[in-house]
């Protein structure tokens, strides 16, 4: 007994008359099974010949799968004796597909922070075919975006796995560059040595959004206000939630600002198109810059600035001045001196500084006093509250500063 031919599903066997007939051979049976064993148990399929003829093609068989055969001949008595075993193998075939596929952005945002994006990585995952009908060598990876093939590999490693990880990223060569809140299409196929296999049932994904471009920023002219408004980034590069406002200031006159003091900087969430605020309610004598990011699962890049300018002149309140007491050594019967606190030219730059001295008698007191000119914001003012004759008329002297505009 021996194999003639084989193919992935069929296997062609010969052999010779058996020395001994012992009467006319009518025909000859076939027995076999996917075993390596040579018992009745494991050779439970049989075929038979239609005469004499001493050859039989087995048919049906399960692609790269070893078998196990023998013959016997059959006279008008009955069956003679079994051939030894003999053991081949189908060869090769197509594997079938590999299942359970799935493509995922391994990120859920694919912008980091403000503006940077986040390198995309799109895992695929799988399971192993569930026949390979051969050695299994590999798998192929296609990738697509809007029908084209972008990505085209072969995995060759790790192949043992009854399921398969494999990370598709920016980083990788063959890829030319993978963009967020796109719609990608992964198929996978197995091969063996011979052959490649069905190609996988598609997995259908969209990235995660990604850093939007800028909006386009225009001043909107409104008098009394600074306000703007702007168009939606030409690539949102996701779903815009809202945008983010950024308010910030600086004074009208650089050189007079104290490093010390704190500018405007603060941001406004918002969701529609358009931004504005009141003068009054901005830092006086400023420069008043707005900036808008469109705001997906971060905000992306920063549009152009508008600058809102407010001239509005707002001197602060002046600190304590310190107190002078009888151990002054300034202090005579018709005069002291006083040391004036310094006052932060932020909001205007400071042109004079104005004195107010109002007398008291021996026995009063700053707290008594209050009661009879007012308080700091009241003294020479009508809402000053009535008291004697004298106590609302104070001395006034002026000391102007070296500010000539």
């Amino acid at each position: 007994l021996q194999t003639s031919s084989t193919s992935h599903d069929a296997i062609s066997l010969t052999w010779q008359q058996p020395a001994v007939t012992n009467g006319v051979i009518t025909h000859y049976s076939v027995q076999y099974g996917p075993s390596m064993n040579c018992s009745d148990n494991d050779l439970s399929n049989e075929v038979t010949t239609q005469d004499s003829t001493t050859s039989r093609t087995v048919s049906g068989l399960v692609p790269y799968t070893m078998y196990t055969f023998r013959v016997r001949g059959f006279t008008s008595v009955g069956p003679g004796n079994f051939t030894d075993c003999l053991q081949a193998r189908t060869t090769e075939s197509n594997p079938t597909q590999p299942t359970s596929v799935e493509l995922n952005d391994a990120a859920v945002c694919n912008c980091e922070s403000i503006n940077t994006p986040r390198p995309i990585e799109l895992q695929a995952r799988w399971r192993r075919p569930q026949h390979v009908y051969g050695e299994l060598r590999g798998y192929n990876l296609k990738l697509q975006n809007q029908s084209s093939t972008i990505y085209d590999h072969n995995i060759t490693h790790n192949l043992f796995h009854d399921e398969l990880i494999y990370v598709i990223s920016d980083n990788d060569v063959e890829l030319e560059g993978l963009q967020p809140a796109q719609e990608y299409t992964l198929m996978v196929s197995a091969y063996n040595d011979v052959y490649g296999g069905q190609v996988s049932t598609p997995a259908v994904n969209r990235t995660s959004d990604g850093c939007p471009t800028a909006p386009q920023l225009f001043r909107n002219e409104q008098d009394g206000m600074c306000g703007v408004y702007w168009t939606a980034p030409l690539q949102p590069r996701g779903s815009i939630q809202g945008y983010s406002v950024q308010i910030t200031s600086t004074r009208l006159v650089e050189d007079l600002l104290s490093s010390s003091e704190e500018e405007l900087d603060r941001t406004s969430q918002e969701s529609g198109l358009e931004w504005s605020a009141a003068l009054d309610s901005l830092p006086a004598y400023s420069h008043i810059h707005v900036t808008v990011r469109a705001v997906i699962c971060a905000e992306g890049e920063s549009s152009s600035e508008v600058t809102c300018t407010v001239t509005r002149i707002e001197p602060p309140d002046p600190a304590s001045i310190s107190t002078v007491t009888s151990k002054s050594s300034s202090l005579t019967s018709t005069s002291f001196d006083i040391n004036l606190p310094i006052i932060s030219q932020r909001n205007g730059p400071v042109s004079c500084y104005q004195i107010i001295v109002v007398p008291m008698e021996m026995d009063e007191t700053i707290d008594e006093m209050t009661s009879k000119v007012g308080g700091p914001q009241e003294v020479l003012t009508v809402a000053a509250p009535p008291a004697p004759e004298g106590r609302t008329l104070p001395y006034i002297a002026a000391a102007f500063s070296s500010y000539t505009n």
